[in-house]
């Protein structure tokens, strides 16, 4: 490999996977290029805004924040702790059997 790409690197992808990959190649010196086909990056986890209101679409979830966790290992690169909160239970759907809850 020629020694002026070495330190180069694409990412194909702008979802959460995508992005924080990076984030943390960018941080460890390399340059980066982060290829997106959407005008915004999130992936799966976006939103969209209709009459004023934002409606979350896909994965909007995010578990496994504790310590020791994948997630919070990270999470814990981009000094972002402001905008997450803990909400527990973190998903409750209500279905005619019963309540179910996931995360808790």
């Amino acid at each position: 490999m020629p020694r002026n790409l070495r330190n180069k690197i694409a990412v194909i992808g702008g979802g959460i996977a995508g992005a924080c990959t990076s984030e943390l190649l960018s941080k460890k010196g390399y340059e980066v290029i982060l290829f997106e086909k959407s005008n915004r990056l999130g992936g799966c986890s976006g939103s969209f805004t209709r009459d004023g209101f934002v409606f979350n679409v896909g994965a909007t979830t995010i578990a496994g924040l504790n310590e020791g966790f994948p997630v919070k290992k990270i999470l814990s690169n981009f000094n972002i702790k402001e905008n997450i909160r803990v909400v527990e239970p973190s998903i409750t759907v209500h279905t005619p059997k019963g309540i179910i809850r996931r995360f808790s």
